[in-house]
């Protein structure tokens, strides 16, 4: 539980202190957000924090009105991103009812104050991670400043990554694409019995997986890597506000980018559960999606597939049926879930 103050007082870590090191905020606007509330303010039962994080900034001088941001006076460089992701606010704040504890909500304003007004300015790491106790998984989890983990923690309550009467039982999981590890956690708790398999190609999010799965032991492997359908070298980059490394066959390699070892979903599958069937499979890859089940043979020992896609939807369900699933479409409002069963 998260630790509590006396006469139901919470106290911000100190990672969340205002800055007392004399830094003029107009020259050094990365001082700022992490300072939204001080060391010594105390949150009682009943605040409401967006509320407390709205009148503090108004006091520390972020102005958003008008066709620009300012802070203390000195205009954002990209306003106009400032204003979408602070016109995400209110979807991203859900994350205050995911977490338990004042410690726990405070941080997460923190975070979507920080995230809110600057973005993701370079690759986020995993020393940069603060802990918030997560009511449904039971456990702490890892967020970073400055990235995508919040809404990661919120995609985790979407529900988009289970599948409806999934095929008992379940003893092998795994997920391509499995970011910070937020759902190999829920599936771990929803699935007990459970052994599962986390891919993923960023460093960060591999790092900080491991972090979040380390409760899990030995039931959980997490390999740091590219999956495609074939060992071979891909193009890779990296972009603000994205959920990880950005893959593409080397064919396909923009100036910018640099090349990656892949492993193939055949290999990856078979070291995790050797002849045993995959009970069920999440991929979370992005574009490369349409690679891996163009060239699905490795899928034959798949009984359960389901595939975030946001692209080719006129394809996928004839894809899926040729590789012998029973396919559906499910489509949203920014992409669409593809779910095969055996």
């Amino acid at each position: 539980m998260d630790h509590q103050d006396h006469e139901g007082e919470t106290a911000l870590p100190a990672s969340c202190a205002v800055n007392e090191r004399g830094l003029d905020p107009a020259t050094h606007p990365s001082a700022l957000v992490p300072c939204v509330l001080s060391a010594s303010t105390r949150v009682r039962p009943g605040d409401h924090l967006l509320g407390l994080f709205c009148a503090t900034n108004i006091r520390h001088g972020i102005v958003a009105s008008g066709p620009v941001v300012t802070v203390w006076g000195t205009p954002l460089m990209d306003s106009s991103s400032v204003r979408e992701r602070l016109r995400s606010l209110p979807d991203f704040s859900r994350a205050l009812r995911r977490v338990a504890g004042l410690r726990s909500k405070a941080i997460v304003v923190v975070l979507l104050a920080d995230y809110a007004f600057f973005g993701e300015h370079g690759r986020p790491t995993a020393d940069q991670a603060v802990p918030v106790f997560v009511k449904s998984l039971g456990h702490r989890v890892w967020l970073r400043r400055r990235s995508t983990d919040l809404r990661a923690l919120n995609f985790l309550h979407s529900g988009h990554h289970l599948v409806p009467d999934l095929p008992r039982p379940v003893r092998n999981v795994a997920v391509f694409g499995s970011h910070i590890g937020l759902l190999l956690a829920d599936l771990a708790a929803r699935y007990p019995e459970a052994r599962l398999l986390g891919v993923e190609a960023d460093p960060g999010n591999a790092a900080l997986a491991r972090r979040n799965l380390a409760w899990l032991g030995d039931r959980c492997m997490l390999r740091e890597a590219a999956v495609w359908h074939s060992q071979e070298a891909l193009a890779f980059s990296w972009v603000p506000d994205a959920w990880g490394l950005n893959v593409a066959a080397a064919g396909q390699r923009a100036t910018d980018s640099a090349t990656i070892a892949a492993v193939s979903a055949r290999r990856l599958l078979a070291e995790f559960a050797a002849d045993e069937p995959v009970d069920y499979l999440l991929i979370n890859v992005g574009s490369p999606w349409y690679q891996l089940l163009r060239h699905g043979e490795w899928t034959k020992n798949v009984r359960c597939i389901n595939i975030e896609i946001q692209n080719h939807y006129d394809e996928v369900v004839p894809m899926l049926t040729v590789l012998e699933y029973e396919a559906s479409l499910r489509r949203l409002s920014w992409g669409a879930f593809a779910v095969g069963t055996r």
